[in-house]
């Protein structure tokens, strides 16, 4: 007599159990308030998957274990991107783990012990017994009907908040899994093409006039330009004295003969360092969901070293890593870049982190500028220093600032030790310039790439809350980053206009008295706008703003968002920035529309 089918509702009942306490943990993690539609949205994922099992009658125990190791990989990598980041990891994004052999110092510094709790599960399994259930088409056909019937709610939900532009909030709403889930099928495919002239004319409406005539038009024409691009340099540890001794003597006295913006905001993406390169190079926006390098491979894109190369100038850059790193080996040729020098260059003598410090990067990057100068050839130089990456691990030997004893070995006084050390290297370079005969013609810009300090110990937020005296803000003081100017004919002195890194390739060129010769530029020149409205997004949810007054952060929607004043960070009613909310997703999306059809057009 054949027995009856076996029901393995243990396999049910103790998986669903787990999944679901891994899934409050997560959320707990990632959100400061649960919300039921997104974690039953999740939930139901999750039986659709066990019951995925069961209806291919397959070893439930190993099935499951093979289940439950995935998830927590996507679980994890979830919770250390957050921490990272600030944001929700998404498919592209782990498509670039290839990467993270390159940072796995930084990777590790942001695991948990609390993270363990997501393999637990796994271990306590193995000491239970459970059944495979045996074929039955009864049985197959009513976990398909199951199944199918929860799937229903869980993608009629994940529609229902597609309108939503904070992605954190989306997140929350469509629950983390169908979050990432419905990330899959996002791309850019129905962006309606964008012409260069089609965008002059839409941002010659939407932009403020500039001052007339033009301020300091050309005043630096035909010298060398170099751009120094410091690795996590956030604003404010310049002008910065502990215990009497200065964290940036060298940017101190840069200081004051150039202009400095106090104002000026990280606008990175999903590429970072790479993605500020990008901006630094085109004023155009990052996407958001692509990092810019990989976007722009096989393209041509209208670019500063284009536009100088008809005024006879040749572009190179100095990386200390691999090129293929952050894929720059795509990047530079599609931004017409003449040469690039990377670690083949640079060696691997003197290391620091994952590649050569700081200071053979500028020792050898100036022998190559030096020697072009020498030779009449002006050039345009992109360098883009590593020695200061998280999590900041400076030799002994290096190390020359004296930190006070309560915040020496906490992650912010490693981070103060490697910007000392950047700029102790900026210094030298400086002074190398200086003795060749080469600083009265050149036009120099120092700026952050993006945010350092990461503050996951109570120990850390107490280190930075001692150096500023206040209260750290995770947004205006984590993206706000210094802007060096130094040009021959500018004055110096301090500037208060809110600018980004879309903001300096046409100061730049105003400043060169080339200007007219580019193609649409989504940044404005910073020395002839009063005020300006920059845009922000991955790092902070789309929608994102800065203004001469606020920082503006949406939420489900512009009513549920939150302000602060620049200046002081004290909370603000938003309602009087709704139309610049407006303006700024109008220059995002008109930045992206560009962007798509250069790189389509390129194909």
């Amino acid at each position: 007599m054949e027995k009856k089918q076996q029901w393995p509702v243990v396999y049910l009942v103790y998986g669903a159990a787990f999944f679901l306490l891994k899934l409050l943990f997560v959320n707990l993690q990632l959100f400061d308030g649960l919300k039921i539609g997104g974690i039953l949205s999740d939930f139901g994922i999750l039986l659709v998957l066990l019951l995925l099992g069961w209806m291919l009658r397959v070893p439930l125990k190993g099935y499951y274990i093979g289940l439950s190791i995935l998830l927590s990989f996507i679980w994890l990598a979830t919770l250390m991107y957050n921490d990272y980041y600030g944001s929700i990891v998404t498919t592209d994004a782990l498509n670039q783990a290839g990467q993270l052999g390159e940072v796995q110092s930084s990777v590790f510094a942001l695991f948990h012990w609390s993270y363990l709790l997501l393999i637990v599960d796994i271990v306590i399994v193995c000491f239970i017994k459970w059944k495979r259930p045996r074929s039955s088409w009864k049985v197959s056909g009513v976990t398909v009907i199951v199944a199918l019937a929860l799937t229903v709610p869980i993608v009629w939900n994940i529609n229902t908040h597609q309108s939503i532009l904070n992605e954190r909030a989306q997140a929350q709403q469509m629950g983390v899994l169908g979050y990432q889930l419905q990330h899959i099928f996002v791309n850019d495919s129905e962006l309606e093409p964008l012409s260069a002239e089609a965008a002059v004319g839409e941002l010659q409406q939407l932009k403020a006039p500039a001052a007339s005539p033009l301020q300091y038009h050309g005043v630096a024409k035909n010298s060398n330009v170099i751009v120094i691009q410091v690795e996590a340099m956030q604003r404010f540890p310049v002008g910065l004295k502990l215990e009497g001794i200065e964290v940036t003597p060298n940017l101190n006295a840069l200081m004051k003969e150039s202009l400095f913006f106090n104002h000026v905001y990280q606008q990175i993406g999903k590429g970072n360092t790479s993605d500020a390169e990008f901006m630094m190079n085109t004023s155009i926006y990052p996407t958001g969901h692509t990092p810019m390098a990989e976007y722009v491979s096989g393209s041509t894109v209208p670019s500063l070293p284009r536009v100088l190369k008809e005024s006879g100038y040749e572009s190179v850059t100095f990386h200390t890593n691999d090129v293929t790193f952050w894929s720059r080996d795509k990047m530079y040729p599609a931004l017409g870049f003449d040469r690039y020098y990377d670690k083949s260059f640079f060696g691997t003598e003197d290391t620091i982190a994952f590649a050569a410090s700081d200071e053979v990067l500028f020792d050898k990057s100036f022998e190559v500028l030096k020697e072009m100068s020498d030779k009449g050839q002006k050039f345009y130089a992109n360098i883009i220093t590593m020695s200061s990456h998280h999590p900041f691990e400076i030799p002994a030997e290096k190390v020359q600032l004296e930190l006070p004893a309560s915040i020496k070995d906490t992650s912010v006084g490693k981070y103060l030790n490697a910007i000392h050390y950047a700029d102790f290297a900026i210094g030298e370079f400086i002074k190398d310039l200086k003795e060749a005969g080469m600083w009265e013609n050149t036009t120099l810009l120092i700026y952050g790439d993006h945010y350092g300090l990461q503050l996951p110990q109570p120990a850390d937020r107490a280190a930075i809350t001692e150096v500023l005296g206040r209260e750290y803000d995770d947004k205006l003081d984590a993206f706000n980053i210094p802007f060096f100017l130094h040009a021959p004919g500018v004055k110096a002195g301090t500037m208060d206009i809110v600018g980004g890194q879309v903001d300096f390739m046409p100061t730049v060129l105003n400043l060169l008295g080339v200007a007219d010769q580019a193609g649409p530029m989504f940044g404005e020149d910073l020395l002839n706008h009063k005020t300006n409205l920059i845009g922000n997004r991955f790092y902070a949810p789309s929608g994102t703003f800065m203004n001469h007054e606020v920082l503006y952060v949406p939420g489900a929607d512009f009513a549920s968002g939150t302000a602060k004043r620049v200046e002081d960070h004290a909370p603000v009613d938003p309602t009087p920035y709704q139309a610049d909310y407006e303006k700024v997703l109008k220059l995002m999306e008109l930045s992206d529309r560009y962007i798509y059809t250069v790189v389509k057009g390129s194909k």
